[in-house]
C-alpha cells in the first residue's frame, strides 16, 4: 500500500525540492482548494492525489495517481499558478 501524504507534508517537499534547484518561492506554492480562478489544485482522498484544474465552479481538468510527486507535474503547463 502507498503512503498518502498530507498538504502540509506535500507543501514542505515542494519546497525542499524549490531550494535544491534554486526556485523562487513564488512559483512553488501548492493550493489545496480552488480560487475560482483556473489555478491546479492538489485535492487527497483514500484513492491518491487529485490534480486538479476548475474555474468558476466548472472543473475542466483531474488527473489522479498514488504518487504524491506525479499530482503536480502538470504544472509545468501552469506557471504562474
Amino acid at each position: 500500500m502507498v503512503k498518502i501524504y498530507s498538504i502540509s507534508t506535500i507543501r514542505k517537499k515542494v519546497r525542499e525540492y524549490g531550494k535544491k534547484i534554486h526556485a523562487p518561492s513564488h512559483l512553488l506554492s501548492v493550493r489545496a482548494s480552488s480560487d475560482g480562478f483556473g489555478t491546479p489544485h492538489i485535492e487527497i482522498d483514500e484513492n491518491g492525489y487529485n490534480y486538479v484544474v476548475s474555474e468558476r465552479g466548472e472543473e475542466f481538468e483531474r488527473r489522479q495517481t498514488k504518487v504524491y510527486q506525479t499530482a503536480w507535474s502538470g504544472r509545468r503547463r501552469y506557471p504562474y499558478a
